[in-house]
């Protein structure tokens, strides 16, 4: 039943999520968006690691369920919209293996850990690594949001 209520929350949180990023249309201010919402996604990831309140982790999950499908979209809509059309499928085929392949092998390191030390310590630790390599990176990020939030590129017809 416990588990059903968070899965719950997280959904919650991702189709509130998906509605708002759909109503925006437009790729400026996307990288804002973007850093905003993976550092609060982050940032809920360590509460719920350390929560061990019912409610506080539902609250914690939802805001991680919005954050993976503003992030994941605006990343998606912005790799579309940045790569020239005749590479844009298989830049995305890449993007989509990441997507995938990237939290396969964060849940099998979590998960081993998890057996180890416990699941709140490894959560934790994934939440503040994540924190770290945002914060080493977004500098590069924002100097190419012009680059990045620019008008489309024309189709290749």
């Amino acid at each position: 039943r416990g588990l059903a209520v968070l899965a719950t929350a997280f959904g919650s949180g991702a189709m509130v999520g998906g509605l708002c990023i759909a109503r925006r249309g437009r790729t400026e201010g996307l990288i804002r968006i973007l850093l905003l919402w993976v550092v609060a996604g982050l940032c809920a990831l360590a509460v719920f690691a350390l929560s061990t309140m019912a409610w506080l982790s539902m609250g914690a999950l939802s805001v991680i369920g919005f954050s993976v499908v503003v992030t994941s979209t605006a990343t998606s809509s912005l790799i579309q919209n940045t790569v020239e059309p005749a590479l844009r499928a298989r830049v995305m085929a890449l993007d989509s293996m990441l997507s995938i392949g990237g939290p396969a092998v964060g849940a099998i390191l979590v998960g081993w850990a998890g057996v180890r030390f416990g699941i709140q310590a490894p959560l934790f630790a994934a939440a503040i690594i994540g924190l770290v390599v945002l914060f080493a990176t977004q500098r590069l990020v924002r100097r190419e949001t012009g680059r990045l939030e620019a008008s489309p590129m024309p189709s290749a017809e």
